[in-house]
């Protein structure tokens, strides 16, 4: 396993072929809403409305791929992968780095079906990466290329 990370944060075609590589490779993602027991605001409940159909559980967490908190946690919604959830994040957020509090759910990341995190993001601290094995770097290479052009070896 490689760590990949991004030459600048994926925006337009980047972040499209990010999304779609995500949701063929990865069997779920993450999204977080952190202070859970406050009023998230209309932005972040309307995009928790429209990934409705996607979800799989939500649960208080204090850690999840690349943050782990101290004293408190956040609501850490997982949902299932699939061509209309990549439709669907492409269509709520422009960019990874966009998925951001308050106006969005944070963190976006992306799990392989046995958990091991293939996208991991840290949108306060403006920080994402990828785990890479060789098959799916030939894969990102051949079938996804702006997104290869946006991605480096660590």
């Amino acid at each position: 396993m490689t760590c990949f990370v991004f030459s600048s944060p994926p925006v337009a075609n980047a972040y499209t072929d990010l999304v779609r590589f995500g949701c063929v490779f990865g069997s779920h993602a993450l999204l977080v809403v952190r202070d859970p027991d406050i009023d998230p605001g209309s932005s972040i409940a309307d995009i928790l409305v429209a990934l409705l159909p996607f979800i799989e559980n939500s649960a208080r967490a204090e850690e999840w791929p690349g943050t782990r908190l101290f004293g408190h946690d956040a609501m850490l919604h997982r949902y299932r992968t699939s061509p209309e959830f990549a439709d669907a994040l492409l269509t709520l957020r422009p960019s990874l780095l966009s998925w951001l509090h308050p106006d969005a759910p944070e963190d976006l990341c992306f799990l392989r079906i046995d958990g091991r995190p293939l996208l991991v993001t840290v949108s306060h601290e403006s920080d994402a990466y990828m785990l890479l094995d060789r098959e799916e770097v030939s894969e990102i290479q051949n079938r996804y290329p702006t997104l290869a052009a946006a991605i480096r070896p660590e």
